[in-house]
């Protein structure tokens, strides 16, 4: 990304599954995502029902923007590792290394079938043809999902990561799936990481955790049934994305409506602000 300083001097660790690229300095800091990203390979790829191939990862300390990165054009994982100014009871590298080494075992399992053909005939570009059918809230919300259900914390445990939902539903909003999907410049409308873990997560809970092992199976065997992605999850739960997103949200509504009845007797509710055009957080 060209973010690191120009005399960077570099180094390498090799593993089983990945080969950690790193700047000369943070020999300690390599080990430990070297022993956690291995840690994840063996857990990360359990429910999904795919070992990837060997993936370099670059580490990045020289840089503020808390973030991780897969890319498969070349094939790497791009790790920042800088913690956020804001987050959770969950050690950031921890949480890195099974977030984005999720997206690793999501996008090596989609190259299969006519996909696998093109990747030896076309090389690693035709990622974004594979990659095509799988909704962008499923990557991240099946990431989310993962992070938090092989940690002691992840998003998913987090009351504030579920809030706007619990709001906006308990509110009796109701919108379109591509408007919850894409968000609103005038409504406070979650990003694809809330909305696709609250999908994820409600087919995982309905159906067991090897759901999305075979809904993927089916999207890359059946990749020019379009949408393939759509017609694989509506084969195993009878749902298209659109009713899913409707039968999640009505699921969640109801749970909190219960959950805010035996909250009621002890809770007072107080308006510290007007109607106001715009939404206030």
């Amino acid at each position: 990304y060209g973010t690191d300083p120009w005399g960077q001097r570099w180094r390498q660790i090799t593993t089983p599954h990945f080969k950690l690229i790193y700047p000369k300095a943070i020999d300690s800091l390599a080990q430990r995502y070297a022993w956690l990203l291995d840690t994840s390979y063996t857990v990360g790829s359990k429910s999904i029902g795919h070992k990837p191939v060997h993936v370099p990862v670059v580490l990045h300390p020289d840089n503020v923007y808390a973030n991780g990165v897969v890319v498969w054009a070349p094939r790497r994982m791009e790790i920042f590792t800088t913690p956020p100014m804001q987050s959770y009871p969950q050690a950031w590298d921890k949480q890195l290394a099974l977030h984005e080494f999720r997206h690793v075992a999501q996008t090596d399992k989609m190259n299969k079938g006519v996909m696998r053909a093109a990747f030896y005939l076309f090389g690693e570009q035709t990622s974004a043809l594979w990659m095509l059918p799988v909704p962008k809230w499923f990557l991240e919300g099946d990431a989310v999902a993962t992070e938090t259900a092989l940690s002691s914390s992840g998003r998913g445990r987090s009351a504030e990561f579920h809030m706007v939902y619990r709001s906006l539903l308990l509110s009796d909003v109701e919108w379109s799936y591509d408007r919850w999907v894409n968000g609103s410049y005038t409504y406070n409308i979650p990003d694809i990481y809330h909305f696709g873990y609250q999908n994820v997560s409600y087919v995982r809970h309905k159906y067991g955790a090897d759901i999305w092992d075979r809904v993927l199976n089916e999207s890359s065997h059946r990749y020019f049934k379009i949408p393939a992605f759509s017609n694989a999850l509506k084969k195993y739960t009878g749902l298209s994305t659109k009713l899913l997103q409707k039968e999640t949200f009505s699921y969640l509504k109801q749970q909190w409506i219960e959950e805010d009845k035996a909250l009621a007797a002890d809770t007072a509710i107080r308006y510290i602000t007007g109607a106001n055009t715009d939404y206030t957080s």
